[in-house]
């Protein structure tokens, strides 16, 4: 009974003492990047692709400084410019069965996105240049160096605010994340995706003061879109955590994705009614990155019954499979040791729960 209990007590509260002498430890990095900052800034108020970029920089751009004909004439040659180099090809293809992805995140690499990328993995303009000069013709390079050289008056003063606060930000979520068990537990997080340890950059970038943060990946950064000065106090370390899932996980070879959402929607079919990215990729993110995490590290933080996402199915999604993943995941099982067919028949067992409800 004594044994029963100790193992019961590991299981819930996570054992962090992993054997890790077979793990490689993952890195990551917290920086602010001025190219970085700038780049996202006017990407966005650019709007270049509506969808894809992020509506609330062009309203708070309008607002702020207004928009002239020269502007719009720069940010339609800007918007040919970026749709020439930006190539996903799994963007077309919409059937999930079919998609090299599956029902999991895209891989947005070097390839896809080679101009974002320049300026994620800088920290000046003139280095970004340096690195679009590779593949950029030199009439473009020169457009773009008088396209940043436009607006560096309006700019500049949204990136003096970064430069100023960020700092604190950034030393809140260095402490969280500097400790080797975080970095093991990510680390073994990759094992069970299957996925080699990389090295990662987050990237603090100024955001309009809104009431709301916005957090995204691409290739190996997770940019995370912040006030400096109305969101400075914020802990943002559970955030970080669910981008850090979303990442590892997008690193999973195509052939491992397909198989997955194959595997999965063989047993819980109704699912593929859903967003994509809501049947498991979300909910994993969830997982791993709030629930687990939070019970290993901040347990000060962990609320199984709080409001975790904004989607009841991602949220009971991620609590059904909260223990059964856990268990797994703390005996060093990977997302094929039987994972996945767990966690289809319990996403059936929601979906007829909900048929059952309405009546059907």
């Amino acid at each position: 009974m004594k044994s029963f209990l100790c193992s019961l007590m590991l299981l819930l509260i996570g054992n962090s003492a992993y054997p890790d002498s077979d793990t490689q430890i993952i890195e990551i990095q917290f920086e602010y990047s001025v190219s970085a900052d700038v780049f996202e800034i006017m990407d966005n108020v650019s709007g270049w692709w509506q969808g894809f970029t992020k509506p609330e920089y062009k309203i708070f751009w309008a607002e702020k400084y207004g928009v002239s004909k020269k502007d719009d004439a720069l940010f339609e040659t800007y918007a040919h410019l970026r749709s020439k180099y930006y190539n996903d090809p799994s963007q077309s293809q919409k059937d999930i069965l079919k998609n090299r992805n599956g029902f999991f995140a895209s891989l947005e690499s070097d390839t896809v996105d080679p101009i974002a990328q320049a300026f994620y993995t800088s920290n000046s303009l003139e280095e970004s240049f340096g690195k679009l000069k590779v593949f950029l013709s030199a009439e473009e390079l020169s457009f773009l160096i008088n396209f940043y050289k436009n607006f560096e008056s309006k700019y500049k003063n949204l990136i003096s605010e970064s430069e100023q606060e960020f700092e604190v930000t950034l030393d809140k979520v260095r402490k969280a994340f500097d400790k080797k068990e975080v970095k093991v537990y990510f680390s073994k997080v990759s094992d069970f995706y299957n996925v080699k340890p990389h090295k990662y950059r987050v990237l603090y970038v100024w955001w309009p003061p809104l009431n709301r943060t916005n957090a995204s990946t691409s290739a190996s950064n997770i940019i995370m879109r912040y006030n400096p000065i109305l969101h400075k106090e914020i802990d943002s370390s559970d955030v970080i955590a669910h981008e850090m899932i979303h990442i590892i996980s997008n690193h999973q070879n195509s052939k491992q994705k397909k198989a997955l959402t194959h595997k999965f929607l063989k047993e819980c079919p109704d699912s593929i009614s859903l967003r994509t990215l809501r049947i498991l990729e979300e909910p994993l993110a969830v997982a791993f990155g709030q629930l687990i995490f939070n019970k290993k590290f901040f347990p000060e933080r962990f609320e199984y019954a709080s409001n975790l996402y904004n989607s009841q199915w991602i949220n009971s999604m991620a609590r059904v499979m909260y223990l059964p993943l856990l268990e797994r995941f703390n005996n060093g099982e990977t997302i094929n040791d039987g994972f996945i067919k767990e966690a289809a028949i319990l996403c059936s067992g929601l979906t007829a729960s909900a048929t059952e409800l309405l009546g059907e």
